[in-house]
C-alpha cells in the first residue's frame, strides 16, 4: 500500500461525505483543486489537501503515520452582510459536524484505508465584490493516518 494511495483513498471518501450532505451545506457542488480558487461559482466548495501545511511523518515498524492538513472552503454570493452571517456560519458548522466527535473516522470506500481528523480550525467570513457580498467559510481539517 503506497502512501498516495492511502491519502488520496481518504481524500475521496471526505468528498463523498460532503456530496452527500450538500443541503445542509448549502452548495451544489464540490472540487478538488490543490490552491485557493481563483475563480469562485458560488455557492461551491473546495477541497485542498496540504495548502497550509504538509505532511508530517512518524515512521514506526508497523507503519508510517501521517498527520497533514485537508482545507474545505465554500463561498456564497449574497446581497448583504446581513443576509449571509447567519446561514454561512451555520453551513460552516454543519461541515464542522460531518468530521468532528464520532464523525471524525473517514473511511475509503473499499475498507482498506482509515483516518481520523484529530483537530480542525473554522473561520467565517466575508468581502465586498462590486454590488455583492461574498460569503465563505473554512474548515481546516489535521487528519491522523497510519499507512
Amino acid at each position: 500500500m503506497s502512501s498516495a494511495d492511502a491519502i488520496n483513498h481518504i481524500i475521496d471518501a471526505l468528498i463523498t461525505r460532503l456530496n452527500t450532505n450538500l443541503v445542509p451545506l448549502g452548495i451544489s457542488k464540490i472540487t478538488e483543486t490543490d490552491q485557493e480558487p481563483r475563480y469562485l461559482d458560488p455557492p461551491e466548495a473546495y477541497v485542498i489537501p496540504f495548502v497550509e501545511g504538509k505532511d508530517s511523518i512518524g515512521m514506526y515498524a508497523g507503519g508510517d503515520e501521517h498527520v497533514y492538513p485537508i482545507n474545505i472552503v465554500s463561498f456564497y454570493k449574497c446581497e448583504t452582510i446581513q443576509a449571509g452571517l447567519r446561514s454561512t456560519r451555520t453551513y460552516g458548522l454543519n461541515a464542522l459536524d460531518l468530521f468532528n466527535g464520532d464523525n471524525g473516522t473517514i473511511q475509503s470506500s473499499d475498507g482498506l484505508y482509515g483516518a481520523e481528523a484529530n483537530s480542525s480550525t473554522l473561520e467565517v467570513g466575508y468581502w465586498r465584490v462590486g454590488d455583492y457580498i461574498m460569503h465563505y467559510w473554512s474548515l481546516q481539517l489535521s487528519m491522523r493516518q497510519i499507512v
